[in-house]
C-alpha cells in the first residue's frame, strides 16, 4: 500500500510576520526503523539487567506500517527552517511537491505575501534538490 493522505494548513502570524505552515500525511515505516526501535528496546532491557534475546522483541509500527504524521514549522524571510524537514522528503517525497502547490494557491488569495511564500518554496525545493543529488550518489 502508497501511502497519500495529505492536508497542509497555511497560516501568516502577524507577530513573527512568518508563515505558520502544518502537514499531516501518511508514510510507511521502514525496515531501518523498524530495527532502530528493536535495537533501543533491547538496549533498554540489557540496561535494567534482563536478558531477552534480541529476535523475541516485538516492535510496533513494523516495517511496512502506514502511519499518519503531523508536522509544523515557522516559514521566515532571513531564516533558514528546513533542518527538520529533510526526514520529511526522505520518508515520504510526495509532501514537497504538494505543499508547494498549496503555496502557489495561498499565494494567489494572499498577492501581499509573495516574497515569503517564494522564500518558503526556495527553501523546499533546496531540500528535495539535495535529496534527489544524495539518491544519485548512492
Amino acid at each position: 500500500m502508497t501511502p497519500k493522505k495529505y492536508t497542509s494548513k497555511i497560516e501568516f502570524n502577524k507577530q513573527y510576520n512568518s508563515l505558520d505552515i502544518e502537514v499531516k500525511y501518511e508514510r510507511a515505516y521502514s525496515k531501518e526503523e523498524e530495527e532502530q526501535i528493536r535495537d533501543y528496546f533491547h538496549w533498554r532491557a540489557k540496561q535494567r539487567g534482563d536478558i531477552v534475546a534480541r529476535g523475541d522483541i516485538q516492535v510496533h509500527p513494523q516495517s511496512g506500517d502506514i502511519t499518519e504524521e503531523i508536522i509544523s514549522f515557522r516559514a521566515c524571510i532571513g531564516r533558514e527552517i528546513y533542518l527538520g524537514l529533510k526526514r520529511v522528503q526522505k520518508n515520504a517525497p510526495y509532501v514537497f511537491p504538494l505543499l508547494i502547490k498549496d503555496l502557489n494557491k495561498y499565494q494567489e488569495s494572499n498577492p501581499d505575501k509573495t516574497e515569503l511564500v517564494k522564500h518558503t518554496i526556495r527553501g523546499l525545493e533546496k531540500i528535495i534538490k539535495k535529496d534527489l543529488q544524495k539518491q544519485k550518489n548512492l
